[in-house]
């Protein structure tokens, strides 16, 4: 089967032990799909949601990666690694930790919630002079890092065995956990490292919904909950179906003005939303211009 013509976002359960790039490339090569990216880069120790997007879906990929993101997770408190996770060399330890109670973990937690600053880890994708920083990382170089402004809406423990938490947190993108769990426990006197990451959610995508790359075949891979075409993704946003006229003019690259639109004024507040055909074709994601007061086109789909 050849599905090159296919467009929309395959829902994939990433597995512990591979990178996000590495599932993108055995997806592409096991279906043959024409073009394959993914939206929101796991950690090799990390498992959970990842949208792959597939063709023209591969253009909204900036939009989605844009979400806010769920995950669950535990971290070991009274130990520090290079990395921030179970997977560096400990570099510091604290064996106090019986005198960190739940209750102050809990109220810790809630102080994080809000807009925050975060040094991205020095073993992270980050680029410092057009070179990632895990590349001075492994090579014992440390370098000056910019803080980032992240957003945590929700910061909870669900549960505690001795020195290892559970927890759960819905923050913005951007954000990285394991140092959000490393400056939790600066914050209570001590150390801490991610042991346990699963992403569950990504803006309106579900991890329930989502399907093991093994278990799928070329026959039952686009199928629902696991396969979301372009056309029904972009119907869960804001769209506006255009008259044909128009529409064909759109597709040829034409930004259209508002006087051309019917109903604008509800999508003038809107930062992006897409053109539909008549037959509920993606046409173009866009974007209002007030002070040419026109639609600009942000992305064509070749549809």
């Amino acid at each position: 089967m050849i599905t090159h013509d296919f467009n929309g976002i395959l829902l994939l359960k990433k597995p512990i032990g591979i990178t996000s790039a590495a599932l993108v490339g055995k997806v592409k090569r096991k279906f043959k799909f024409k073009k394959v990216g993914h939206g929101g880069t796991l950690d090799p120790i990390a498992e959970g949601l990842l949208p792959i997007f597939v063709n023209e879906a591969t253009k909204i990929v900036h939009y989605i990666l844009n979400s806010d993101k769920k995950y669950e997770g535990k971290f070991l408190m009274g130990a520090e690694t290079d990395t921030l996770d179970i997977t560096g060399t400990v570099i510091a330890t604290d064996k106090r930790i019986s005198d960190v109670s739940d209750a102050k973990i809990r109220e810790k937690m809630k102080s994080f919630i809000g807009t925050v600053e975060q040094y991205p880890p020095m073993y992270s994708a980050i680029k410092k002079n057009g070179k990632p920083l895990y590349f001075y990382a492994r090579h014992s170089k440390r370098v000056d890092r910019s803080p980032r402004v992240v957003e945590i809406f929700d910061f909870q423990m669900v549960a505690r065995e001795g020195n290892v938490v559970s927890f759960k947190v819905h923050c913005s993108k951007g954000t990285y956990v394991r140092t959000l769990c490393s400056d939790l426990a600066k914050q209570l006197g001590t150390y801490a490292c991610l042991t346990e990451l699963k992403r569950t959610a990504c803006g309106i995508l579900n991890v329930e919904n989502a399907a093991e790359l093994s278990l799928l075949t070329r026959e039952d891979c686009m199928k629902f909950p696991h396969w979301l075409s372009l056309t029904d993704l972009l119907k869960i946003f804001p769209f506006v179906v255009l008259k044909p006229t128009l529409a064909k003019r759109v597709k040829c690259g034409y930004s259209p003005l508002f006087s051309e639109v019917d109903g604008n004024e509800q999508y003038l507040s809107k930062p992006w939303f897409s053109f539909l055909d008549s037959q509920g074709k993606p046409l173009a994601l866009v974007s209002p211009d007030a002070q040419q007061q026109v639609f600009q086109l942000n992305r064509v789909f070749n549809i």
